[in-house]
């Protein structure tokens, strides 16, 4: 294995910026609700009942960025960053692979 880049170890240790939202602090909240099937409209009324300031088009654009661009959790150590590529996959053999067609009637 090569030597770590020290600009790597330098980025690792650099501390990461706090995200712009203001909902960001309550990501683990908001995604517990989501996942208990409320409304971006409930959840919004929920956290300005608490004292958030929130509205339904904030917590839905909040959660849509938020799942485009996962919380990456840093890695440990170079090794987590680089591992070995894994064999591909064999092909399947003898087996006919089935083609679904569609198929439309445009007569109106």
């Amino acid at each position: 294995m090569s030597q770590v880049s020290p600009f790597l170890e330098q980025a690792q240790a650099a501390p990461a910026k706090p995200g712009r939202s203001k909902l960001e602090e309550h990501r683990a909240t908001i995604f517990e609700l989501r996942r208990k099937r409320w409304t971006y409209a409930a959840i919004a009324a929920w956290l300005r009942e608490r004292g958030i300031e929130a509205t339904t088009s904030n917590v839905h654009r909040y959660c849509q960025a938020a799942r485009r661009t996962p919380k990456a959790e840093s890695p440990k150590s170079i090794t987590a960053i680089f591992k070995p590529a894994e064999p591909p996959s064999p092909a399947p053999t003898g087996e006919a692979k089935t083609i679904r067609k569609y198929r439309f009637n445009l007569d109106v």
